[in-house]
This record gives structure tokens, sequence and C-alpha cells, in this order.
């Protein structure tokens, strides 16, 4: 018996997972990638097992907690598994850009990436502050590269995760309605300097190379 996939959840509490049980579906919910709009797309009917981060969205969260423990590895190859990922320099830039605007992180970019602590990238033991920075891999791979979800769409290309999604979800007839997205953010304007740049490539290399993404 093979609980693989519950420990990684379990190991990693920013991979957000929403598990639709009525269309035998889960989504790895990844943070600035249309993913409030993928989520009500698939359908509301949906619980969060993932380790309660924001909150829990089923009323009762030990049923919650139940069904991420008793998520076995056989059990979890009868449902579709699914993220949607983003360029990891633009998704970056548009998430700094969002909580500047609340005053949750460093107004200077450069420092954010570069710097560690409370309203950086990461804290100062390494570990990453929030979830809409949370490294992508996460969601589709394990530690050993093995990928695990069946299907990774990308925000570039939501036409193609829709028409995905309609072939793989009963429930999902219709075109997505494609709105309130983040302006393509300039984000090589942010990245002049080359250590900021370095060190944005050193920490999200995974992401890069998994993704086939570049600057």
């Amino acid at each position: 018996m093979s609980f693989k996939l519950r420990n990684h959840i379990k190991t990693n509490p920013y991979v957000t997972t929403l598990v639709y049980r009525n269309q035998k579906v889960i989504y790895f919910k990844v943070g600035r990638t249309a993913s409030t709009m993928i989520t009500k797309y698939v359908g509301r009917n949906y619980e969060e097992v993932s380790l309660p981060y924001f909150h829990s969205i089923s009323r009762d969260t030990n049923d919650t907690n139940e069904i991420l423990e008793k998520l076995k590895d056989g059990d979890a190859k009868k449902y579709f598994k699914f993220t949607v990922v983003r360029n990891p320099f633009a998704r970056v830039v548009a998430a700094w850009k969002a909580y500047n605007r609340k005053r949750k992180v460093t107004d200077d970019f450069d420092s954010f990436i570069l710097d560690k602590g409370v309203g950086h990238l990461r804290y100062e033991d390494g570990s990453f502050t929030n979830d809409h920075w949370f490294p992508q891999h996460y969601y589709a791979f394990y530690e050993n590269g093995v990928q695990f979800v069946d299907y990774i769409g990308k925000y570039e290309n939501l036409k193609s995760v829709n028409k995905n999604l309609i072939e793989n979800i009963s429930e999902c007839t219709s075109n997505m309605t494609i709105s309130n997205l983040d302006a393509k953010p300039n984000y090589k304007e942010m990245f002049k300097k080359k250590s900021v740049k370095k060190k944005f490539c050193d920490i999200y290399r995974k992401d890069l190379e998994l993704f086939d993404y570049e600057f």
C-alpha cells in the first residue's frame, strides 16, 4: 500500500490540492495562474485536502484531513489530476506587484529576490514566504523528477487548457470565460541587474527546465 502522493502533499503545505470526488478530478492549484477562475470552471463541489494554509473549504475540517490520510496512490490513479503553470518570471513579478499594493512585501523588487525575511521571497532559513511564489514543480513532480499529474496546462495558452478540461471532465462542457487575468507584466525590466536574474534562475531552475520556460 503506497501513499507517495499523500505524503508529498503533506510535506509541501503550499501545494493547495482540491478534490472533486463526484467528477474524479484532483486539481493542484498554483497561485497566480488564473487558479480562481479554473477552480470555479471545474465546479464548486470540491474539498481542499491539503494542509490548511488559508482555510479549509470543507465544512468539516476533520473530514478533509481524513480524505487526505486515506488517499492511497492506487485510488489517486482513478482521478484525472492536473495543474496549470506560468512563466516563473512573469508569475513572480505579478505576485510581487499584487502583494506590494497590499503593503505586504518590500517596495524594492531587487531586495525581494536577493534578501531574506518577512516581506521577501524567502525566510532566513530559505523556505518560501507565500504560495504565490512557491516553485511550481512541486504541484506536478515528486522530488525525484517523476511526474504525478496527468496534464500540465499553461497560463499562456488557456484555450488549450479549456479544451483539455472539456475532454477529460464531464461537467466542463462549455468554454471557459477567460477574463480578469493579469496584464502581461513587462518582467524583463524587473531583472536588469544580473545578480537578481542569476539568483532567480538558481532558485527556480527546476521550474524553468521542467516546464520549458526561458527569460
